[in-house]
């Protein structure tokens, strides 16, 4: 789970550089914006286990969280590590 909470912020902090670079109203400023919101919802989920529990479902949590990052990825074209 540790490692999929590095990952969601990870992702996230490059969402947010994507946001900040790009210009509004391009589609990659879409993407990005929508991207950094998720991952930051999904990381709060993560940290402060809230709504879903982590604890009382890890493989739950942690396959959602895990289907929220792939799909993020591929939306913002980030090649997973490893």
């Amino acid at each position: 789970m540790r490692t999929l909470v590095s990952e969601t912020l990870a992702a996230w902090r490059h969402a947010e550089r994507v946001l900040a670079q790009s210009e509004v109203g391009s589609p990659d400023h879409e993407t990005a914006r929508m991207a950094a919101a998720e991952l930051r919802d999904l990381y709060q989920l993560l940290t402060e286990r809230t709504g879903l529990d982590p604890a009382a479902d890890p493989a739950g949590a942690e396959g959602a969280g895990n289907d929220v990052l792939t799909r993020v990825r591929d939306d913002l074209g980030i090649k997973q590590a490893g």
